[in-house]
């Protein structure tokens, strides 16, 4: 059992045992809607990033004086944006890491 699972565990055993198993479901809670809400604040500036992105980009395609400077815009923002995602991706990975350790990885269990 890691640190965390025990800390865990004694918080549960010490709100049962003094009655205040209310009181420690709602520091849970609280404490979990803290580390939630920083990385939905992560996903909307990165929502807000890429649309803004792609807004500029399609007003520098309708002002294009031909399909193939048209084109050169859509290419060159595509792989700017490739890039930004996956930027993007590892910061959420990361800021996921440290904020939910142990959440999306897989078990030690075997099926059979």
């Amino acid at each position: 059992m890691n640190e965390h699972s025990s800390n865990v565990s004694r918080g549960v055993f010490d709100a049962v045992q003094n009655g205040h198993v209310a009181d420690f479901a709602r520091n849970v809670l609280l404490f979990n809607q803290a580390r939630t809400q920083q990385l939905a604040d992560t996903m909307i500036r990165h929502l807000a990033e890429n649309t803004q992105s792609a807004l500029d980009a399609w007003k520098e395609v309708a002002s294009a004086h031909s399909f193939a400077e048209a084109n050169a815009i859509q290419i060159n923002f595509a792989q700017k944006q490739c890039a930004t995602l996956v930027k993007q991706g590892q910061e959420l990975a990361d800021l996921s890491a440290r904020l939910l350790p142990g959440v999306g990885r897989p078990t030690n269990s075997k099926t059979h």
